[in-house]
């Protein structure tokens, strides 16, 4: 198979050139470098990117192929596409249903209510680490609504003082 010719403005050319002289490397393999880093980028469109993308007219069973196969590729919005339309088609199919929920687009994030002596207390550690993190540096550092429970570079060691890691507006962690 003979090699593709590749035609170069003069000022290609001349960008290569001086690449090649500051780099000591031969303009042929600049040109192959260049390539190989093209075609990692490019990669052909798959058949589920440009077939029929939709689950009409197919079978349960063809469409989670698809969906698994969209999966597969990377083709994350082709999946749920799939798994919602095909959820909808097939509404009594068990695990067609578990793919449309588990795909589906978000429905708005559900926040929990913070007590305000909760907010009270992670406000009061986020400010002690404001104060004192370059004085612990490299430590761990166990907090409880603002004040030090002990500091050690040792994780254990912390832990073993501390006791309950689930305590109440307990706060752990290594300052950088």
């Amino acid at each position: 198979m003979e090699a593709p010719t590749i035609t170069l403005t003069p000022e290609q050319r001349d960008i290569l050139h001086v690449l090649s002289q500051e780099t000591g490397r031969p303009i042929s393999g600049l040109i192959d470098e260049a390539l190989e880093g093209l075609k990692a980028r490019v990669r052909p469109r798959s058949v589920y990117e440009t077939a029929n993308d939709d689950a009409t007219g197919h079978s349960a069973k063809e469409i989670i192929q698809r969906i698994r196969e969209a999966l597969e590729i990377g083709q994350h919005g082709l999946a749920r596409q799939l798994a919602v339309e095909g959820a909808k088609q097939y509404a009594g199919h068990d695990e067609l249903k578990a793919f449309g929920r588990v795909l589906a687009p978000p429905t708005g994030g559900m926040t929990m209510p913070v007590a305000p002596e909760v907010r009270a207390a992670r406000k009061a550690n986020k400010m002690w680490i404001k104060t004192h993190w370059q004085a612990y540096r490299g430590n761990w550092v166990a907090l409880q609504a603002g004040h030090l429970l002990h500091a050690s570079p040792s994780f254990d060691d912390v832990a073993e003082h501390v006791g309950d890691l689930y305590g109440p507006n307990l706060f752990l962690t290594k300052i950088a």
